[in-house]
């Protein structure tokens, strides 16, 4: 392809060449090939492909077909009834809810809006699932004493209320299929988005094989840097790269300090980084201390870091750990 007519860093009038997705020749006034395409920039300036460093990508991709139950688009009750009351009989799966909208949702919230048809809403953190009572019955709450993150009332009785259980309500489900790429990557594309690097935390081989998959139908144009665990295999083969380990940190239920920090040393004796999950002030100082018992470790980063510790605040600045 030749792209003629481009800005480029300030310099008007300039031509350029790919061959094979690579940029050959650059310089004002560039000759024609046959049977080459042709772009006319008309004086617009040509920039370098966009790299996404942390998102989520089939999330994203299933969140393009869910219900916005969270501010700005849902602020109230009222419009949160309004946002679920969709025809239909299957499932309506929310995202984006934050407790300002309607306070902490239990089942028998979403029951008065949606009594007929299961429901099951993502708090914003993505920490928690929140379901009505037909989708407690499809996911058979009420038969699963022993399962860790199902809350429970006084009586026993399941709220509704369910914390990481994002993989075990899919497995219920049986939702083995991954959502299609094609229409969220062509969006990203048109941003000038290039290069991405998912950053999820549960990334399996199934996942890097799918990728792989869309990348050769075509469904999926950029580059990925792929995360993931530690025992994850990700081949480094056409448009997919070994990204850094990713480390989930939750203070509800912190790993043991001595395995983590063992981890980071292992990634970094296969060659990779690793990326740290830090939300609240807590995880993150548990972050830093691992880091700094882990010794140097190339390339690791911080991911979120919403709340930096406020009794040092130049700590993060000491080491190069950069903040995504």
């Amino acid at each position: 392809m030749l792209i003629v007519n481009a800005e480029i860093e300030g310099r008007p009038g300039q031509d350029v060449r790919s061959v094979g997705g690579i940029i050959r020749e650059i310089g004002p006034d560039l000759p024609r090939h046959p049977g080459e395409d042709t772009l006319d920039a008309r004086g617009g300036a040509l920039l370098p492909g966009l790299n996404d460093h942390h998102l989520h990508l089939f999330a994203l991709a299933a969140a393009e077909s869910s219900v916005r139950c969270g501010p700005p688009e849902v602020t109230n009750k009222e419009e949160l009834a309004a946002a679920l009351a969709r025809p239909g009989s299957g499932w309506v799966r929310g995202i984006g809810y934050h407790p300002s909208v309607a306070g902490d949702l239990t089942r028998d919230d979403l029951d008065q809006w949606v009594p007929d048809r299961p429901v099951r809403i993502e708090h914003r953190s993505g920490k928690m699932w929140m379901v009505n009572s037909p989708g407690a019955a499809q996911l058979g709450l009420d038969t699963e004493p022993n399962i860790p993150g199902i809350e429970r009332d006084a009586a026993g009785r399941p709220t509704g209320r369910l914390f990481r259980l994002g993989d075990w309500i899919r497995s219920r489900l049986g939702t083995g299929t991954f959502p299609d790429l094609s229409a969220l990557s062509r969006r990203l594309a048109g941003y000038g988005v290039t290069g991405l690097s998912d950053a999820t935390p549960t990334i399996t081989g199934d996942t890097v094989q799918e990728l792989a998959r869309s990348h050769s139908a075509g469904a999926l144009l950029q580059r990925v840097h792929v995360m993931g665990g530690l025992d994850v295999r990700i081949p480094e083969q056409g448009l997919l790269t070994p990204g850094p380990v990713k480390l989930h940190l939750d203070e509800d239920r912190f790993p043991d300090f001595d395995q983590l920090v063992d981890e980071m040393e292992r990634a970094h004796g296969k060659g990779r980084s690793v990326a740290l999950h830090c939300v609240t002030q807590t995880e993150l100082i548990f972050a830093l201390t691992a880091l700094q018992e882990a010794g140097p470790l190339t390339g690791a980063r911080i991911d979120h870091a919403s709340l930096p510790p406020a009794g040092d605040p130049h700590r993060m600045q000491k080491r190069t750990w950069p903040v995504v």
